[in-house]
């Protein structure tokens, strides 16, 4: 949090200019608040992806499956995963 106020006072700015900024770039659909967005998806996709993991162990140890019968359980939560993320938008 410190170096957020830093930054705000090296660029001049206090937190409501700051957000409230943000918030119209957003709002407005701003081509670079797109690409900021997207990193964002990216990073939390990412998270998403080591709770999948997570997951796959839980089931290794829960479920006597085949490995290609285990592949394809987890290819139908990635992709139900995927499809709910592009469902939001």
């Amino acid at each position: 949090m410190a170096d957020f106020r830093i930054r705000l006072r090296y660029d001049n700015l206090n937190k409501t200019q700051f957000f409230n900024s943000i918030i119209r770039l957003y709002i407005d659909n701003d081509s670079e608040m797109l690409d900021v967005i997207g990193k964002i998806k990216e990073k939390e996709k990412a998270m998403g992806k080591r709770k999948i993991q997570k997951a796959r162990s839980e089931v290794d140890c829960a479920i006597e499956l085949s490995g290609n019968e285990k592949e394809n359980l987890f290819d139908l939560i990635e992709n139900f995963q995927n499809w709910s993320t592009s469902y939001e938008e």
